[in-house]
């Protein structure tokens, strides 16, 4: 499936189409993991004071790190599912010569970029 795309004198090296539906399913599940995992090792070695400690510890700095982040990252994917049905397009993943991300093929042309690691969309 990789291949190049020239759009507005920049080459997108195009590596492969990504689903926003399976993106979102992607995180539900990866949320879900997140909190039962911590949960089910509680249940399962409740006497287990080091661990307890151990997760404590782990569950206080996802919670200070990622509800920010989360909900970001949710706008993020709810973002890119509107552009994709207001476009009638398809996602891409790319890469080019300076960045990364995700873009929008819409008729042939480039609807509207994300770039990776940025919460840059173009």
């Amino acid at each position: 499936m990789p291949y190049a795309l020239y759009d507005g004198g920049l080459k997108y090296n195009l590596t492969h189409h990504d689903s926003i539906d399976q993106m979102i399913e992607s995180q539900e599940e990866q949320d879900f993991i997140q909190k039962n995992w911590s949960e089910t090792l509680r249940k399962k070695f409740p006497n287990d004071k080091e661990l307890m400690a151990y997760l404590d510890f782990r569950d206080e700095k996802l919670k200070e790190r990622s509800e920010k982040a989360k909900l970001t990252y949710w706008k993020f994917l709810y973002e890119i599912k509107a552009d994709v049905e207001q476009s009638g397009g398809e996602l891409y993943y790319y890469h080019s010569q300076a960045e990364e991300g995700w873009l929008i093929l819409s008729k042939g042309k480039v609807f509207k970029k994300y770039v990776a690691a940025t919460d840059i969309s173009q």
